[in-house]
């Protein structure tokens, strides 16, 4: 039978592991396209994402050309949870970013030409680090789409 301190203490053990484990997504990463799958929306051609990670706050210079033109956007989120406002295209959207696990999940709302659009993006570090998968969701009036965006980190 396990005794309470033994129960708290395990509880405690992985309750700190848990927190070590949530993973810094910063550097230069590129957008892989043989690997990415855009679903029903077209290729961006070329993806980089810059970010920059400090504890609890994310800011993501992205940099995209292709089949919807050209995009610089910089975002920054704020992991515990808290909603910052980000501006793309010129439109404001609503930001809200979260730990689940080891994995970041990012909730965006953001109105363009009258209609509103949910974004979400899911975020995970594999191959030791090196890549960055991204699982993108988009819900509009005119339907739903979802992407699975692959990057690899650049070595500068």
């Amino acid at each position: 039978m396990m005794t309470r301190l033994t129960f708290t203490l395990l509880f405690l053990a992985a309750s700190f592991t848990a927190l070590a484990a949530k993973p810094n997504f910063a550097g230069d990463w590129k957008m892989d396209t043989a690997k990415s799958d855009f679903g029903d929306m077209p290729s961006p051609g070329e993806l980089l994402k810059q970010v920059t990670h400090d504890d609890t706050k994310i800011v993501v210079k992205e940099f995209e050309a292709g089949g919807l033109g050209k995009l610089n956007a910089e975002m920054t989120y704020d992991t515990p949870g808290t909603s910052t406002k980000n501006s793309v295209r010129g439109s404001e959207m609503t930001s809200v970013a979260k730990w689940s696990g080891d994995t970041l999940k990012i909730s965006n709302t953001i109105a363009l030409q009258g209609r509103t659009i949910n974004l979400s993006e899911t975020w995970k570090l594999t191959g030791g680090g090196k890549k960055l998968e991204v699982l993108r969701k988009i819900g509009s009036p005119e339907g739903k789409s979802t992407m699975q965006l692959v990057f690899a980190k650049s070595d500068k």
